[in-house]
């Protein structure tokens, strides 16, 4: 109904496909990588558990006069201030890092001048991660956020994102230097959505038939532009 001379356009930007990650088994992998000794994760700090048992059974008037201290001593307590990285939660389809940098954490490990050696070696080991089950690498690739984001705010976001390989369930994954980990996935999505989506184009110059090769969804908007004669001036696509 649009009329002769119109260009029609409809795109679906994503497909739908199963939901598989190991963002749920990410901080096991983080606390095995940095020692592989260790057997299983450590959930919590038995000196902070004893802290806290101590602090509920002070009396109130001295808790008072501890309370400036009461900061620093459980940052220095925390089960995450002794390690050199850990997981932050993201959204379901990447894992988060956040490295324990000098300066920045209140804990840091990490000094500025090791920050990129420590991002290289986290990205070597997680690559080495396959799904025990499929034999499959399980990280498809880890990227530096500083190489891919700018802005004011970039020490609130996390320092590397995991791009899980997504074509297998994962419930068990083994590195040479960490044996194998295993868990349970407990959230509830079992679905997601996929980079292949799907579209048409109907109008002047558009032949029928399947087009010959996958099309970057970045080439729409200058498509679009040239179409309607508007420039666009640096523009990826």
């Amino acid at each position: 109904r649009a009329g002769p001379g119109t260009d029609v356009i409809v795109l679906g930007s994503h497909g739908m496909r199963s939901h598989y990650d190991a963002s749920f088994l990410l901080d096991q992998m983080l606390q095995r990588v940095e020692n592989p000794n260790r057997a299983t994760p450590a959930k919590s700090s038995k000196h902070d558990s004893l802290a806290k048992q101590l602090w509920k059974r002070t009396p109130r008037g001295i808790r008072r006069l501890l309370s400036p201290f009461k900061e620093t001593a459980k940052t220095r307590l925390h089960p995450l201030a002794g390690r050199k990285y850990f997981a932050i939660p993201n959204n379901d389809a990447y894992g988060a890092i956040r490295v324990n940098l000098a300066g920045r954490e209140p804990a840091g490990r990490v000094t500025p001048a090791e920050f990129d050696a420590v991002c290289k070696g986290l990205e070597r080991d997680l690559l080495a991660f396959t799904n025990v089950e499929t034999g499959e690498p399980v990280v498809r690739r880890v990227w530096r956020v500083d190489e891919v984001y700018r802005g004011p705010r970039m020490d609130h976001l996390p320092d590397l994102i995991v791009e899980w390989n997504r074509d297998a369930p994962i419930a068990r994954v083994r590195s040479e230097k960490t044996g194998e980990i295993s868990g349970t996935y407990q959230k509830c999505r079992t679905g997601d959505h996929s980079e292949h989506g799907i579209f048409f184009v109907s109008g002047e110059g558009a032949v029928a038939g399947e087009v010959s090769r996958a099309v970057s969804i970045m080439d729409f908007g200058p498509t679009i532009a040239e179409r309607l004669g508007v420039p666009l001036a640096d523009v990826e696509g």
